[in-house]
């Protein structure tokens, strides 16, 4: 019955990694990890049907909604639970499948400990969000570590196998799953194999062996279904739009450069000097700057002109009046996703302002509202992580990112989904000129390079060995 609901590579990830009984799911965001690992617990409960199963899933609180759906999409009989303390024996009926979602949080609180005390009425685990566990030497990845040498079926599902240019990401998530040995049995050991120190100035840094990723790459296939599609499932159209910088935009921007500081006024009306110390703390400055606000020193955000702003509501205006229904615009900090979001509800004759939704770390996504009027939304790149509320956007625009390419990945996967109708994606990238808006993306992008060597070997095993997983 649950056949019928995959694709032929879907299904085939899951018997795979069910008859590993356990293994890492790499796949990019959006071809459907969800929907194969509910698959593999399907398969587990059907294999022994003369007892309950209990499953628990390890993932992102905001992520609880859209695996209860999926529960239901793929019509499982199942009790589904959000657990916010070990109740597994009185909450569940008797003889009917269980699966339990916990937060990542809890796993570092008291829950990993129970968790393991109750490992024997457990068939099966997961951890979404694979790269949170890229830590060997992390807490929350020795107890998902010590869980999954209880619980034989133990998985780790990840959209990004690589979140930076370290191989040690590889390592940790397998790992975190007892599944780690294929590399080595300690991570001393896999440095010895596959890193090399070298020295930058006073720090020492580890980077990978000439043909390491190949290495890995080849050994991991055996515990792993790999699955990175480099045009995704349509066509991907990328756009970047450079926008001229506002008189006083160019300004600050001409003092970063030679003073490394910059002079405003402040929320007073006072003059206020601001001096960076570092390059980090000089780039976000520029960017914020590029998003039309600047952080006084007592942490209010005070407005500037930025035609990048005017742009973006072009943009939308225009992405309307074609038919869209709706967009995702993402942006790298809580303040611009609020400028945005102020910005756009004042534009009543564009927008229902009860159509503009947003989110960020401290604005959780009004669900309900997006699904009954929701045209607009406004997002932080960073929570674009685990949410399926925008498959149906074929267009996004980025305001501004942040550095992490793991975000940037994140956040493009979430309109270019496995039950996304749209044929063709759509990311549309606005840059301030003079600012360090591409300077940004272009180190985004070299980040994804590095990822890419290991992936692309992974897929040249999988051609070699006519597999589809």
């Amino acid at each position: 019955m649950m056949k019928k609901y995959l694709t032929i590579r879907q299904f085939s990830a899951a018997t795979k990694l069910f008859k590993l009984a356990g293994g890492a799911l790499w796949w990019r965001v959006g071809t459907g990890k969800t929907r194969v690992l509910l698959s593999i617990f399907a398969m587990i409960a059907k294999s022994d049907p003369d007892r309950k199963h209990n499953f628990v899933v390890i993932c992102r609180r905001a992520a609880f909604y859209d695996w209860k759906n999926e529960v239901k999409k793929l019509k499982l009989d199942w009790n589904a639970y959000a657990l916010d303390n070990l109740d597994l024996h009185y909450r569940s009926i008797p003889n009917r499948t269980t699966i339990y979602f916990v937060s990542h949080g809890m796993l570092t609180r008291n829950t990993g400990v129970q968790l393991g005390n109750i490992s024997s009425t457990l068939s099966g685990i997961a951890f979404d969000e694979g790269f949170l566990f890229k830590n060997p030497a992390s807490q929350h990845t020795k107890i998902a570590n010590k869980l999954s040498e209880r619980i034989q079926n133990a998985f780790v599902l990840s959209g990004s196998i690589m979140t930076a240019k370290d191989l040690t990401d590889v390592f940790g998530q397998l790992y975190a799953i007892n599944r780690h040995t294929v590399l080595g049995r300690t991570l001393t050991e896999f440095r010895s194999k596959y890193m090399t120190k070298l020295q930058i100035g006073t720090f020492p840094i580890l980077t990978p062996k000439r043909g390491a990723a190949h290495k890995v790459a080849v050994k991991v296939r055996n515990v792993a279904s790999v699955f990175f599609p480099k045009d995704g499932q349509r066509e991907i159209l990328q756009s970047l739009q450079s926008i001229p910088a506002s008189p006083i935009q160019l300004q600050y921007f001409k003092q970063l450069k030679e003073e490394w500081g910059i002079s405003l006024k402040g929320e007073d009306g006072k003059e206020e000097i601001q001096d960076f110390k570092n390059a980090p703390t000089l780039i976000v400055k520029a960017q914020q700057i590029s998003d039309g606000w600047i952080k006084s020193r007592t942490g209010v955000a005070i407005k500037i002109a930025s035609p990048k702003l005017d742009m973006l509501v072009d943009k939308i205006r225009e992405l309307i009046q074609c038919g869209e229904k709706q967009i995702i615009v993402w942006c790298a900090f809580r303040l611009s996703v609020e400028t945005v979001l102020q910005r756009l509800q004042n534009e009543k004759k564009l927008l229902d302002p009860r159509s503009i939704i947003g989110m960020h770390g401290g604005l959780p996504f009004d669900t309900s509202a997006w699904a009954k009027r929701g045209r607009v939304a406004v997002a932080t790149c960073a929570s674009g992580s685990s949410v399926n509320h925008f498959s149906q956007c074929a267009y996004a625009i980025y305001y501004s990112q942040d550095f992490k390419w793991l975000n940037l990945q994140q956040s493009m996967g979430r309109t270019d989904r496995h039950d996304s109708v749209h044929d063709r994606c759509y990311y549309h990238f606005l840059h301030t000129k003079s600012s360090l808006d591409s300077f940004v993306y272009k180190t985004v992008q070299s980040s994804r390079r590095a990822e890419t060597e290991l992936i692309d070997y992974a897929k040249l095993r999988q051609w070699v060995n006519n597999s589809t997983n």
